[in-house]
């Protein structure tokens, strides 16, 4: 094994740390609101795609999500608060196949995405 591949880049690692930062307060905000807030269009959940792969966009504060919607004219869409125990039991198990991951606070900016398995999410929505 090469002494460079023995080390992350400091691109990685600013990632990874971005990614738990996003984690954390995904976690803590949901924990305080008990929502989870989601956009939905006639076909159901908006499922966005992502370096191939698809993924269902969720946040856990209205302001975070107006932020994403800011400056689309998508009228098809709407957004929704939902109490996390509702989410859970009642539309859950019926969304968490639909996608490969979960994009929690979607922010719309590529590189900044944190993007979680079914399994990850559960956890950080106390599940």
């Amino acid at each position: 094994m090469k002494i460079s591949q023995l080390f992350k880049s400091s691109a990685q690692l600013l990632s990874e740390s971005l990614d738990e930062h996003v984690t954390s307060v995904f976690s803590e905000e949901l924990q305080s609101q008990c929502k989870i807030w989601v956009i939905r269009d006639e076909n159901g959940f908006l499922i966005l795609h992502h370096d191939d792969c698809s993924c269902i966009p969720v946040w856990s504060d209205r302001y975070k999500m107006l932020s994403f919607l800011e400056g689309k004219n998508d009228t098809r869409w709407r957004s929704m608060a939902v109490p996390v125990h509702l989410f859970f039991t009642v539309w859950w198990p019926e969304v968490r196949h639909l996608s490969k991951g979960v994009g929690i606070n979607w922010c719309g900016k590529g590189s900044q995405e944190c993007i979680v398995t079914g399994e990850e999410f559960e956890r950080l929505a106390g599940r």
